[in-house]
């Protein structure tokens, strides 16, 4: 018998104990955001709630260009539509993805946020960007993903991977807001 567990307790009923403290938790934490809230993005995401809309492209040639500081409302293709170079590092099956353009005019961290749990790649005459870093959004807001990479001047293409809706919101800015 373990010390902590009285007489008549065994391990499977402290472990019974410890899952619903923890499922608890975790609906009391669903609790705090019965909604998302984007009033409290910081003042880098203004665009956030006002993006414009666009269709990704399935191929290079045809990628339409994004601007730093701009939302957009991104509709995605098919994964298996999507020309992607190089591929991105795991492609799943009935999702969704697209490539997109950004021109950068200075060297910096860029963060690429979006909406959803999207892979992106930021790719450069053939070669993916490493990500410097990568995190969520606010609580409560829909910003739920962001990846800083440090960019020189040039353009570049962002592809997007695994999407399980044919939507995502997607904003780069400059730095690390």
């Amino acid at each position: 018998m373990h010390p902590a567990l009285g007489k008549g307790e065994s391990h499977e009923s402290a472990l019974i104990a410890m899952a619903l403290l923890m499922a608890s938790s975790s609906v009391y934490a669903g609790e705090a955001c019965p909604q998302t809230d984007d009033s409290n993005l910081p003042s880098a995401f203004q665009s956030w709630t006002r993006p414009n809309t666009l269709t990704a492209a399935s191929s290079a040639p045809d990628q339409p260009q994004i601007q730093i500081g701009q939302s957009y409302i991104v509709q995605l293709k098919p994964v298996r539509e999507t020309a992607y170079d190089p591929a991105p590092k795991t492609v799943k099956p009935d999702t969704f993805g697209g490539l997109l353009m950004l021109t950068v005019k200075a060297a910096g961290d860029y963060t690429v946020a979006l909406d959803s749990p999207v892979w992106v790649d930021v790719i450069r005459d053939g070669q993916a960007v490493e990500s410097i870093t990568h995190g969520h959004g606010p609580d409560c807001t829909s910003l739920r993903k962001k990846v800083v990479f440090l960019l020189t001047p040039g353009t570049f293409t962002v592809q997007l991977a695994n999407a399980r809706d044919a939507t995502v919101k997607i904003e780069v800015e400059a730095g690390r807001p």
